[in-house]
């Protein structure tokens, strides 16, 4: 066991997350710098200018300072996690807050009066984006994604084109692809995270996929143990002169076997999709299955008469099966206000998340953005920046939009910060009231401009810094916006991890497993 105490633990603390904030803070702002990462395994370097990227690539041999850079990376996640964007503008705060906090405790004022005015400066800071942010239609959502994507325009219009066809509560899907081009398609029916079980079914050798036109659909759930188990539902489709899709749990080789055969044989047209996910999520996604498709999922244990689901079209490639209905399921309507019901009263984050993907794939609002590029370094580096890019959008379509480049903080640490204090508190207030300009601040330095030549000349909200053409410019205008939730946000957890190591006085490492 290694053990540190007081001084000597904030201090070694402070000295690792001061080394994983300044590879973060680089990439900030029009002019912020790439990070190169080595891959271990001997694969391309990722390059990126993404802030928890570039976090979560540090590790620092002294297991002290490890834990205070995870503090740094912890304040990113946490952001990326509640908004996929604002990484350095919470890495930048938090820094401040760290540095200047411990300062603070040197000269023995109270942490807990000091926390106390950091937590009602950041309800200031809240208050004010409140009656500053604006809401954010095509054009906003347009300038929004351009600069997340590094002043991509072409980008930009992208994302913007996605979440006007598909809306805030789409799903957007981005996916690294083998072609130069960016691409995006649009998924018209109900999307299964499951593809052809076996590539015997494929129909279609040039890209892969197996696809039935007008077929009926057997949602089995459970195990197809012999023929006779869907003898019937396939002697229906028959009847029909219809193709027939089965999605079950598994099915017996043998069984398999016989699809196949028959398949190819042409006795019969079929593919077969394995269920997705498990347990109580699977059962989900296959009674949506059923409300999609006016069809009945079928349970081999308590038997009974099954009732098939019908479709216009389904294509099943490698991992995704689409189905495309031939009308509105009757019971359609009734799932998607079940769903909006559970996910308004559930609060776990990953259960939540579930709620919403079922709810955007039963209305059709799913959006698969295929990235390309030369290299795969190419790659990965766009896809860092599309993903920030597709976040940033939705936050600003949920919760607004405010002037951007570090602006908008900027302002409101100038002139709408004047809460009255007394000793701890006060310098805990101030604290936060100068740690949120320190954005404007990084934006600029990353430019090659000094913050003193600026500063003093913004005097109302809306006016900043345009470091592409260095002038001071009504920033709103000329359409350099950020989202007000990502900043919201990028406070609040660089507020809550500074809070958490400015109260530390033990760090203890290497007790075991």
């Amino acid at each position: 066991m290694t053990l540190k105490t007081g001084v000597e633990a904030k201090k070694a603390l402070i000295i690792g997350a001061n080394i994983a904030a300044d590879a973060v803070k680089v990439t900030m702002g029009a002019e912020g710098k790439l990070a190169i990462i080595r891959n271990k395994m001997g694969f391309a370097p990722h390059v990126t200018k993404d802030g928890v990227t570039v976090a979560e690539a540090i590790e620092l041999e002294d297991d002290f300072e490890e834990l205070g850079a995870k503090a740094i990376k912890e304040t990113a996640r946490k952001t990326v996690d509640l908004v996929g964007d604002g990484t350095t503008t919470a890495t930048v705060i938090a820094q401040y807050l760290l540095n200047e906090g411990f300062k603070k405790l040197e000269d023995e004022v109270s942490h807990v009066e000091l926390r106390e005015g950091m937590e009602l400066a950041v309800n200031d800071v809240r208050e004010a984006l409140k009656k500053l942010k604006k809401t954010a239609g095509y054009e906003e959502t347009k300038q929004i994604a351009t600069i997340s994507a590094n002043n991509d325009e072409k980008l930009g219009q992208l994302i913007a084109d996605v979440y006007a066809r598909i809306g805030v509560e789409g799903k957007v899907d981005v996916q690294e692809g083998a072609t130069r081009d960016t691409n995006v398609n649009y998924i018209e029916g109900l999307s299964i995270e499951r593809g052809w079980a076996l590539p015997h079914f494929i129909t279609d050798q040039s890209n892969m996929t197996a696809v039935l036109e007008d077929a009926v659909i057997l949602i089995y759930d459970g195990k197809i143990n012999s023929v006779a188990d869907v003898a019937e539902p396939i002697r229906q489709a028959q009847s029909k002169g219809k193709a027939i899709m089965i999605f079950a749990e598994d099915v017996e080789e043998s069984v398999m076997a016989v699809f196949v055969r028959g398949k190819l044989e042409g006795t019969f047209n079929l593919s077969v999709t394995i269920n997705p996910d498990f347990g109580i999520n699977r059962t989900n996604i296959l009674q949506d299955l059923a409300a999609f498709t006016n069809g009945e999922v079928y349970d081999p244990k308590i038997k009974g008469e099954i009732k098939l689901g019908s479709a216009k079209k389904i294509i099943s490639e490698k991992e995704r099966t689409i189905i495309i209905p031939n009308e509105k399921g009757s019971g359609l309507d009734a799932r998607i206000e079940i769903l909006n019901s559970q996910i308004a009263n559930t609060e776990d984050k990953i259960d939540k998340a579930k709620l919403v993907n079922r709810l955007q794939n039963l209305r059709n609002a799913v959006a698969i953005v295929t990235v390309g590029g030369v290299t795969a370094s190419e790659v990965k580096e766009k896809k860092d920046r599309i993903d920030d890019a597709v976040s940033a959008v939705k936050s600003a379509i949920e919760g607004g939009y405010v002037s951007g480049g570090g602006s908008t903080l900027l302002y409101i640490s100038k002139y709408k910060m004047k809460r009255k204090l007394r000793n701890g508190q006060k310098e805990g207030y101030n604290l936060v009231k100068q740690a949120i300009r320190k954005p404007f601040e990084q934006i600029l330095a990353n430019a090659g401009l000094k913050t003193e030549d600026y500063e003093p000349k913004l005097k109302q909200y809306g006016r900043g810094v345009n470091v592409r053409t260095r002038k001071i410019q009504n920033l709103l205008d000329k359409g350099i916006i950020d989202s007000a939730k990502v900043l919201e946000v990028a406070l609040e957890n660089a507020n809550a991890v500074a809070s958490i190591v400015l109260q530390t006085d033990c760090v203890i490492t290497n007790t075991g497993l």
